[in-house]
């Protein structure tokens, strides 16, 4: 059975977009975590420190 180039082309392009898709979605769900992780185990006061410095700088 000979299958046309045109499907071959076709399923690597739809390969290749599920493959990019899962990384970005992995990468998302990493940086979500993450970022809850850091938020709960900073210094207490260091994100208003940070804020009130950059808000009342200028």
């Amino acid at each position: 059975m000979v299958i046309h180039p045109v499907w071959i082309s076709l399923s690597a392009n739809v390969f290749t977009g599920q493959i990019i898709t899962a990384i970005i979605v992995i990468t998302f769900m990493a940086i979500f975590p993450l970022r809850e992780w850091i938020t709960q185990n900073a210094r207490p006061g260091l994100n208003a420190a940070f804020f009130s410095r950059r808000l009342f700088s200028s």
